[in-house]
């Protein structure tokens, strides 16, 4: 994930959605055909489909859920953020299969015009309402919501803390301080 702190979260997600959206009509128009190298061509497609996930929406989707919500509300959205992607996954599971067979509704690759033209509502909606949150502490976003700065400016926006010069510097890591395991 040191994409994330290089690039940013937002940048990463609307790369990773337009990237795919690409990817998808590539693959569905280029699988339509009968031929040995459309065939190829499709593959190739589906596997830059997958990196641009892979690198994008993938893992971004389950740090996001802890880090856009407050800390009082962290637990329940996180909770509510996994419970709606395991319901997505359950529904996918069973709708998908039907929309590729050819003995149901025979859309075969084609479904993949489907999930492109999912991914450009997702891609304004991650645009306009999903928050930069590197580099940011809890308390600036917090700031942030409560001032109502919409998502897409929270980048550039100043918050106190900032204006005060009592940002942390430093990030916070989770290691086991060596002093007190070498006492112990």
């Amino acid at each position: 994930m040191g994409l994330c702190e290089i690039l940013g979260r937002r940048p990463l997600l609307l790369w990773g959605c337009a990237s795919m959206c690409i990817f998808n009509i590539a693959l569905a128009a280029t699988g339509s055909f009968s031929t040995s190298g459309s065939g190829h061509a499709a593959l190739a497609f589906l596997l830059l489909w997958v990196v641009a996930y892979a690198l994008s929406t993938g893992p971004i989707g389950f740090i996001s859920a802890g880090e856009i919500s407050t800390p009082r509300l962290r637990g329940k959205t996180t909770s509510f953020s996994f419970v709606c992607y395991s319901g997505l996954n359950v529904v996918l599971t069973w709708v998908v299969p039907y929309l590729i067979s050819p003995t149901a509704a025979n859309l075969g690759v084609k479904t993949a015009y489907l999930f492109a033209g999912l991914l450009v509502p997702t891609f304004a909606g991650i645009y306009f309402f999903y928050p930069e949150t590197t580099g940011r502490t809890y308390a600036e976003l917090d700031e942030l919501y409560s001032r109502g700065i919409p998502a897409w400016k929270f980048k550039t926006a100043t918050t106190g803390l900032e204006a005060q010069g009592a940002k942390a510097k430093t990030l916070v890591t989770h290691q086991i301080d060596r002093d007190q395991d070498a006492a112990a």
